[in-house]
């Protein structure tokens, strides 16, 4: 059962429908005073998922990248619940397109490809890593652009963390964080991304496995290269480039987020609709 209510007021949105439950954390719709949506998210204060919530909005928010979900608010509210409100994407996820049209074009991948690297160069540049790129994470605009949001499983220079931990959506995981997702570089969302436009392009996650466990498995064990099958889908510079990012050695993936948006910046793009 929610925790929050339908009509409760936090900071200045009022609550309309729950989108997620999960744990301690609430994902809701909300709207604001003159109609305008947001998507609220919600803990509370003295839960684990709380401290990280706030801190992670705190520098996400001064963080100005045309690829990163915009952060609206944050804080507490009167029930002692911590939040942040994120600009609403009209259009919803990648993933609700991936699942309603099955595959996107290679324009409308480069338009995606395009946003989600703005908002990991964003990141990377401040030694953040996101480590949940996935296509839920992904979200529409009305133009038809990409941007990046959910920062909760993210790692930030300077703070701590058991070593040894294996946590983040196994079907997008690198073989480094399946180790430990702790220990991780910019790398380990290339290869995440990768994955995503390998979904985007063949309708088809790369990693598909029953469990947990056994997705794991495939991705600690897989050193295949997915170019050939990519070419069928796309044209140059794309399947190298895509299966570049998925390679098993993070060494063996591009430089950065900066490097891959230099290389597909000549490719046609066209919005995500």
């Amino acid at each position: 059962m929610p925790r929050l209510f339908r009509g409760e007021i936090i900071g200045s949105l009022e609550l309309l429908k729950p989108v997620k439950l999960s744990g301690d954390c609430e994902v809701w719709l909300a709207a604001d005073s003159n109609g305008d949506f947001a998507i609220l998210k919600s803990a509370p204060r003295n839960s684990s998922e709380a401290e990280k919530l706030l801190f992670s909005a705190e520098i996400i928010k001064n963080i100005k990248s045309p690829g990163l979900a915009e952060i609206l608010s944050f804080g507490i509210s009167e029930a002692e619940d911590a939040y942040v409100a994120t600009k609403y994407a009209a259009r919803g996820t990648l993933a609700k397109f991936i699942k309603n049209k099955r595959r996107l074009t290679q324009a409308q991948t480069v338009k995606m490809l395009r946003g989600t690297l703005a908002g990991l160069a964003a990141l990377h540049g401040l030694g953040i890593v996101h480590r949940d790129v996935k296509p839920d994470n992904i979200f529409i605009l009305q133009d038809g652009s990409a941007v990046l949001g959910d920062f909760g499983a993210a790692k930030f220079p300077n703070i701590g963390e058991p070593s040894g931990a294996v946590f983040g959506s196994a079907p997008y995981m690198s073989p480094e964080q399946a180790k430990d997702s702790t220990d991780v570089s910019p790398a380990c969302d290339l290869f995440s991304l990768g994955c995503v436009a390998y979904e985007c392009l063949t309708g088809n996650r790369r990693y598909a496995q029953k469990n947990f466990t056994q997705t794991l498995k495939a991705i600690l064990s897989d050193s295949s290269s997915a170019e050939r099958e990519l070419r069928k889908l796309s044209e140059p510079p794309l399947p190298a480039l895509v299966s570049q990012m998925m390679q098993h050695s993070p060494s063996a993936r591009p430089a950065s987020a900066r490097e891959v948006f230099d290389k597909i910046a000549m490719l046609r793009e066209e919005p995500i609709e």
